[in-house]
């Protein structure tokens, strides 16, 4: 293993170990009560509800973007200056006048 393998490994284990203590954490406020222990178990979902994060290791590969397909809807859809949901446009007296 060269130097940047080994310290890869060693921040992925430092993670696993957080993880595995904030998972102790939950089971124990889960089994005694207690409002002390609901707060930890709260830190940890909050700690892992955004994903599992692994630092300094990037995961997938970036991908540069493409022009829109010539023949996909999206590319003659405009949308009404007025949104969707919008009332028709009542006549004027001029024009009911007419």
């Amino acid at each position: 293993m060269n130097k940047q393998e080994k310290e890869t490994f060693v921040l992925l284990q430092n993670q696993l170990n957080h993880e595995r203590q904030c998972a102790d954490a939950l089971a124990d406020a889960l089994i005694n009560g207690g409002m002390g222990r609901q707060f930890e178990a709260l830190l940890m979902h909050e700690t892992l509800r955004n994903g599992i994060q692994y630092p300094g290791i990037e995961v997938g590969q970036p991908r540069a973007k493409r022009a829109p397909r010539r023949g996909h809807p999206n590319q003659w859809f405009r949308m009404p200056p007025q949104g969707f949901y919008y009332e028709p446009k009542k006549p004027t007296e001029e024009e009911t006048e007419e």
